[in-house]
């Protein structure tokens, strides 16, 4: 939301349906896709499934898989096909064992890649209910928070300048 409020144009892309999303949205994997889909890109904001990273993080769980990371190789495959643009990895803390030590964090959105530090200092906690982390709105859990995303992209649309 945040790139859409800073005036660039969205492509979101799920293999689940999205009927409700703000713009252009594909539905579909990223495995495959060619790079040469994003060349006009200004960035790639990336957000891979977390439940498989934050179990890893549960003590009570046993025998837990580590995480299939394909989609994390798809997105650097295509923004490495794209001619290297910028690249946001959002994800838990947890994915810090797979992806190396986050460059900065929101709260619990952590991230990698060309993320404009310093990152803002006051996470608003009571818009990220406690029971939602257990409960089926994967979704709404999932969306990287508007003050968050305001500020990414409002770096990212002054470099361009």
């Amino acid at each position: 939301m945040g790139f859409l409020e800073e005036g660039f144009d969205v492509v979101g892309i799920d293999i689940l349906p999205m009927p409700t999303y703000p713009s252009t949205f594909m539905q579909t994997s990223i495995v495959g896709l060619p790079g040469s889909l994003f060349t006009s890109a200004t960035a790639i904001v990336s957000s891979p499934p977390c439940k498989e990273f934050s179990r890893t993080g549960m003590p009570w769980l046993v025998n837990v898989s580590e995480p299939d990371l394909t989609l994390v190789r798809e997105v650097l495959r295509i923004r490495k096909e794209a001619g290297g643009i910028p690249l946001i990895l959002e994800n838990s803390r947890f994915a810090q064992s797979w992806l190396g030590k986050a460059k900065g964090h929101y709260g619990p959105f952590y991230l990698w890649g060309a993320v404009p530090l310093p990152l803002p200092s006051y996470y608003p906690h009571e818009h990220r209910k406690k029971e939602s982390y257990g409960s089926n709105q994967e979704l709404e859990r999932a969306k990287i928070p508007i003050q968050l995303s305001r500020y990414i992209a409002k770096h990212f649309k002054e470099s361009q300048c």
